[in-house]
C-alpha cells in the first residue's frame, strides 16, 4: 500500500475530509487529516476514527503515526 492510497481510505471513509499521507517505507504512514467530524472529539477519539476507515487495509499494526492528527473543517 502506498500513501496516495492510505489517503484515498481514509477520505473515502471520513466525509468531507482531507488527507495527507508520506511515508518513507510504505509500511509506516504519517497522516494529517482534517475533518469536521473531529470537532469535540479527543485525540484518541480522532485516531480511532481514521483507524476504523481503514480497517482490514491495515489491520491490527499501528502503521499510522498520531501525533499529526488535526481538528477542524476542510
Amino acid at each position: 500500500m502506498n500513501p496516495e492510497q492510505v489517503a484515498q481510505i481514509i477520505e473515502a471513509g471520513l466525509a468531507g475530509s482531507k488527507a495527507l499521507v508520506k511515508s518513507e517505507d510504505n509500511v509506516h504512514f504519517e497522516a494529517v487529516v482534517i475533518a469536521a467530524a473531529f470537532a469535540g472529539k479527543r485525540s484518541v477519539q480522532r485516531h480511532q476514527l481514521v483507524y476504523g476507515t481503514l480497517g482490514a487495509a491495515v489491520g491490527n499494526e499501528r502503521v499510522l503515526s498520531d501525533r499529526v492528527l488535526q481538528t477542524g473543517s476542510v
